[in-house]
């Protein structure tokens, strides 16, 4: 007889297995659907702006969050570390969106070609206001965010203008 009909012993245990398989899949998918339903805790993703990297948001369930972001200036090739306290509030009229503002503080570094990276270190507060919008049938949050910064540190009462877009995986 062909052995592509027959089949081996490996084959015939593979399909022995393959319910209990099918039965752990299923299982799995309507776990993640119902994970997917629950109130989100904590979003990552990358952020596209000043500064462009990655961010972690810590949803605190009160209608406040959490968010740090760590990435590069587009301007002058350094690095920036950001630390926001959020205060969330949902549009009216528009289930999944909602509108924030916070206060925070950054640490940044400026590459100006020398890379005496000890007098380009800036720390100082800032203000951010912006929109997130989760989607209600996939664990995505899309955001856009403008921020206004005050240098306390290297050049005191420097003000400068950031924004950023981004998506975070919510779960």
């Amino acid at each position: 007889m062909n052995r592509c009909f027959q089949g081996d012993d490996q084959t015939n245990k593979g399909m022995k297995n393959a319910p209990l398989a099918m039965l752990c899949v299923t299982f799995l998918f309507f776990t993640t659907i119902e994970l997917c339903a629950q109130d989100k805790e904590w979003g990552l993703g990358l952020r596209i702006g000043n500064p462009t990297g990655i961010t972690a948001k810590k949803y605190l369930g009160t209608g406040n969050a959490l968010e740090v972001a760590l990435g590069t200036n587009f301007n002058n090739g350094g690095f920036e570390l950001l630390a926001h306290y959020l205060f969330h509030f949902p549009v009216s009229g528009a289930p999944g969106l909602d509108w924030y503002y916070g206060f925070g503080g950054q640490l940044q570094s400026h590459d100006r070609g020398d890379r005496d990276w000890d007098n380009d270190m800036e720390l100082g507060a800032d203000g951010v206001i912006g929109l997130e919008y989760i989607f209600a049938d996939a664990p995505v949050a899309i955001f856009l965010d403008g921020m206004l910064f005050l240098e306390i540190i290297d050049d005191p009462f420097d003000f400068d203008l950031d924004a950023s877009i981004g998506v975070r995986y919510v779960f």
